[in-house]
Formats: structure tokens, sequence, C-alpha cells
């Protein structure tokens, strides 16, 4: 396995395409693999991978600005570009207010537990009921 990384980071430098080869080709055989179909793949992983170094890529120049242009104009090309997104950010912030308002007229119509309505009762009917359970533990309890 040293070997195996060896050529991963000396491949280009110090081994010749030969040497590599033929170190796939055994270790392919060493592990169990078919050693022809194991050496089709690394030349089609080797194509492909100089296909893609050949491969030229566009780069973008940046553009620079007009040198008789004024911080001023830099300031206003920043507004310009907030009027053009203000519809935007106005938009998205009323569909925000509208889901919210929606959550809240759902929760409120759906809610799961519905009230109770609370019974009131003197408390004199209160302590006589306590009292009554106090001396007659075995007797049956009141309804409350």
């Amino acid at each position: 396995m040293k070997n195996a990384r060896g050529l991963g980071k000396r491949g280009r430098q110090g081994r010749s395409q030969a040497y590599l080869r033929a170190f796939i080709r055994e270790y392919a055989a060493v592990i169990g693999l078919d050693k022809d179909g194991t050496m089709r793949q690394y030349d089609a992983w080797l194509q492909e991978k100089n296909a893609v170094l050949a491969t030229p890529v566009a780069v973008e120049q940046p553009r620079e600005l007009p040198a008789e242009s004024s911080p001023s104009e830099i300031a206003e090309s920043g507004v310009e570009k907030f009027q053009r997104l203000a519809p935007t950010f106005f938009k998205i912030g009323l569909a925000v207010i509208v889901l919210i308002l929606i959550d809240i007229v759902l929760w409120s119509v759906l809610e799961k537990e519905p009230t109770q309505q609370v019974q009131e009762r003197p408390f004199r009917d209160v302590i006589r009921d306590q009292e009554q359970l106090r001396d007659c533990p075995t007797q049956a309890r009141l309804p409350l």
C-alpha cells in the first residue's frame, strides 16, 4: 500500500507510465481482480482525465469602471439596484405576513382541545363535601 500512495504522490515526477501500468496490473491480480478489465478501466479514466485537462477554461475578466466615474455615480448604481430589487423584497415581505396571518387563523380555528366550561360552586358546598369525606372515608365519594 505504501507503493500505491507513493505512486499517487510521485506519479508524474519520478515514475514512468510503464512502471505505473505494471504496478496497477499486478496489484489487480493480487487482490483478485481481472487484470485486463482493470487496465481498460484505467485507460478510460486516463483518457477522460487528459480530456478534462486539455479543455480550455474561459476566465471572465473583471469589469473596470470608467476613469471619469465619481463616487456619486457609483452610489447611484447602488440606488438603482435597490430600486430594481425593492418590488421583490416587498412581495417576499407581503407573502411572509400573509402566511403568518393564515397560521394564526388556522391555529385559532383548529385548536385541538376545546375549552371546558368552569362550573362554579358556592364555597360552603365545597366545605360541606370535604367534611363529609373526612367523616366517612368508606362511604362513596360525592361527585364534585
